[in-house]
């Protein structure tokens, strides 16, 4: 079989993280079975040649907000490959052959987290954004002038690209009947593929190695750790809300770390609670770690803290459980689901949970988390490759 594996997401965090894992371990078993074609685009040509193993690259552009790419269709076609497959949110909607792309959540079809037009721009630009109305026919949707022609556009275009697709990659149970329930046409075509975690790196890591990082970042003694962005599905506000009674009344060496790829994004949050919160209780950690400094960061928390009102799966909860860290997070499917009897559950909406936990983890002894075994990205990746080598999946 010829596949086709495009890497075009694989950048370091968030939804990208996912990718930038699976990737590596796909392409690395994909090539010893089949012949695989790695598209790439300059910009990321190193790491791929540095992490992915594959003979053969194919270069295209970057892979923006609208997927409509007639050269990438036209070599896909004179290449003749088997299959087609995308860790990204949508394809291409006139691909060629069969393809594979992949859905993580629907926190963007939710009407209370649903992307304006404002916040799109922002992050893709107005030439990219002016791309949509070029797809209004193929889609089947009219261009509307209420500021969400993205959440529309992106409706369409999930909706047309799953009816069109082999099948759809997802991350969880509680995902899959997300999707299906928004989307009638993926009934059968969702296949849950849950995430791993890259167990040579995240392992519990050394007192002295701990030690060495918590006072190279000025961070507490004893800390929580939160990761993640400030959307608003994250309820970083609600966070910060919910612990800052708590954090002011104990001893001066706790505090939360806040882990974010972005402390421009975190500070406007700050502002309404600068009046109730004492903020040297809050540490941002804005830089890129490296795994091995991520591994650190994990394995010194008492906790790590989840407060998402949404997920698709939320990584960091197992990477954190692989480095003997335990889990706080909301009592909502998803992270029933993906964390069992690992996890210590709080009500979603209810603060005084929250706080409580977060206060008895800060003052309890860390101690491993017993019987958790991390499932790996290799094994991830091999039920990715069976489900995309079935016979006839691919005719």
């Amino acid at each position: 079989m010829r596949l086709a594996i495009d890497t075009r997401t694989s950048g370091r965090g968030g939804v990208s993280r996912f990718s930038h894992s699976i990737l590596q371990s796909l392409a690395r078993q994909a090539a010893m079975e089949h012949e695989v074609t790695l598209i790439v685009t300059q910009s990321i040509q190193e790491w791929v040649r540095l992490n992915l193993s594959a003979p053969k690259l194919e270069y295209c552009r970057e892979s923006g907000l609208v997927r409509d790419d007639p050269a990438l269709r036209l070599w896909l076609h004179t290449s003749e490959q088997s299959a087609y497959f995308t860790a990204n949110y949508l394809a291409d909607p006139r691909l060629p052959l069969p393809f594979v792309f992949t859905i993580y959540d629907t926190i963007r079809f939710d009407a209370e987290y649903v992307e304006s037009d404002n916040e799109a721009l922002r992050r893709w630009g107005r030439l990219e954004f002016s791309r949509i109305a070029g797809l209004s026919e193929t889609l089947g949707f009219k261009s509307r002038h209420d500021g969400y022609q993205f959440a529309h556009y992106f409706r369409a275009a999930t909706s047309s690209a799953i009816s069109r697709a082999a099948w759809v990659l997802t991350v969880s149970d509680v995902s899959k009947d997300q999707i299906e329930g928004i989307f009638p046409e993926a009934s059968s075509k969702v296949k849950v593929i849950r995430p791993g975690v890259d167990t040579s790196m995240f392992y519990k890591r050394t007192a002295q190695e701990v030690t060495a990082l918590r006072v190279e970042m000025s961070l507490p003694e004893r800390y929580c750790l939160w990761v993640g962005s400030t959307k608003a599905h994250k309820r970083f506000d609600w966070l910060i809300e919910s612990v800052s009674d708590m954090l002011r009344r104990g001893p001066s060496s706790q505090g939360i770390v806040l882990l974010t790829s972005n402390d421009n994004g975190v500070w406007p949050h700050f502002a309404g609670h600068a009046s109730r919160a004492d903020l040297s209780l809050f540490h941002i950690v804005s830089c890129r770690l490296s795994d091995e400094e991520l591994a650190a960061l994990y394995s010194g928390a008492q906790a790590l803290i989840a407060t998402s009102a949404m997920e698709g799966f939320y990584l960091p909860s197992h990477e954190a459980l692989a480095c003997g860290t335990v889990v706080i997070a909301p009592d909502i499917p998803v992270f029933r689901e993906s964390l069992g009897r690992y996890g210590r559950f709080y009500a979603k909406s209810n603060s005084a949970e929250l706080a409580e936990l977060v206060h008895e983890a800060l003052a309890e002894e860390a101690g491993p988390v017993g019987g958790y075994q991390a499932r790996t990205w290799e094994q991830a990746a091999r039920e990715l490759l069976d489900e995309l080598s079935l016979p006839g999946k691919n005719e």
